[in-house]
């Protein structure tokens, strides 16, 4: 139960429970007033325990993220959701950067240790579509440090996920055009002999 999310999951979690013992089926509203409440109670659980695992700096450096610079009137939260784009020379180095930045955050897999991946997509989820203004207004600094670190994660994730790809399609360019290469210097060479 604690690694569900959408009401309507733990709405089935519950109705299948209630079946089994042979109970006696509540109301829909009743139903989801109750996994409403479950819900919260255990993602509260959820924020508490990761939020514990940043130190100060930590945690300074993440709140940081969201400060918008009135230059550019944006944050680096905002940043965070830019998508890689081609796998150019320059998009590569540019991701390599990101990915190193990302890591100097802290080490999110170690924060969110213990914590279901779907709980995570969910809260990275909810972090990607809030901008920074909403997010510093999120009252329990636990949700809004556990949002943080899970878009975090996920950034990384899919970071190293894109150098990985840019740096093999740069490879496959690379040997392609050397296969070309070659192919011409051994064409040049058959009309020689």
């Amino acid at each position: 139960m604690q690694s569900k999310d959408n009401p309507a999951d733990l709405i089935n979690v519950a109705l299948d429970e209630l079946v089994r013992q042979s109970c006696e089926l509540p109301g829909y509203t009743t139903l989801d007033a109750m996994t409403a409440s479950i819900r919260t109670e255990v993602n509260t659980g959820l924020f508490s325990r990761v939020a514990a695992r940043p130190d100060r700096m930590q945690r300074a450096r993440l709140k940081r993220l969201l400060w918008v610079d009135p230059a550019t009137r944006r944050s680096e939260f905002d940043r965070l959701k830019d998508s890689a784009g081609a796998a150019t020379l320059g998009k590569f180095k540019d991701r390599l950067a990101r990915l190193a930045a990302l890591d100097a955050l802290g080490p999110t897999e170690l924060w969110l240790d213990g914590i279901p991946p779907g709980k995570v997509a969910h809260f990275a989820g909810e972090a990607r579509v809030t901008d920074a203004a909403d997010m510093r207004k999120v009252l329990n600094d636990d949700k809004r440090l556990t949002l943080l670190i899970s878009l975090v994660h996920e950034c990384r994730t899919s970071a190293r996920d894109e150098v990985v790809t840019m740096f093999c399609k740069r490879l496959a360019a690379l040997h392609k055009k050397g296969r070309e290469r070659l192919a011409e210097i051994q064409s040049a060479n058959r009309a020689e002999t």
